[in-house]
């Protein structure tokens, strides 16, 4: 019983950081915040232009100039976005685990397929006969069959 709820408290410790998100966040916020701002700057780059006639060589320059800026934020704040779903998804699979060892028995007397789907991520079974379980967190078993 000891080591299911040393499992489980370590198991919340990473939901608990899976599920802060406030540096992403924050990230996110500051990309947005350049994109808008280089929005702005092709806005006044173009207002000058057409008030001012300014070089065109210039104007074709800065405006490439935003346009790379722009891209680069913009593909920033989607892998940010994606970063941040994948720890919210992964912190909802870690929790739904908790849950899991909290409610199971300490010995299973029918077979648990959402237990085995949940604890096993990979059965590799050998032409020599061994099996290897791999486990969510990367721990494995060899069984001899």
């Amino acid at each position: 019983m000891a080591d299911r709820e040393a499992i489980a408290a370590d198991c919340q410790l990473l939901v608990d950081e899976l599920s802060d998100t406030s540096a992403l966040d924050a990230k996110i916020t500051a990309t947005q915040e350049e994109m808008e701002n280089v929005v702005t700057l092709n806005k006044e780059l173009i207002r000058m232009q057409a008030a001012k006639g300014t070089d065109r060589a210039e104007f074709n320059r800065k405006a490439a100039e935003y346009d790379e800026r722009f891209r680069k934020a913009e593909a920033r704040l989607a892998r940010l976005q994606a970063d941040r779903k994948r720890n919210l998804a992964r912190c909802a699979e870690v929790r739904s685990f908790v849950n899991a060892i909290r409610e199971q028995p300490l010995v299973l007397e029918e077979w648990d397929e959402q237990l085995w789907k949940i604890m096993v991520s990979q059965l590799t079974v050998y032409s020599d006969g061994r099996v290897v379980f791999t486990f969510r967190g990367e721990n494995t078993i060899t069984v001899m069959a």
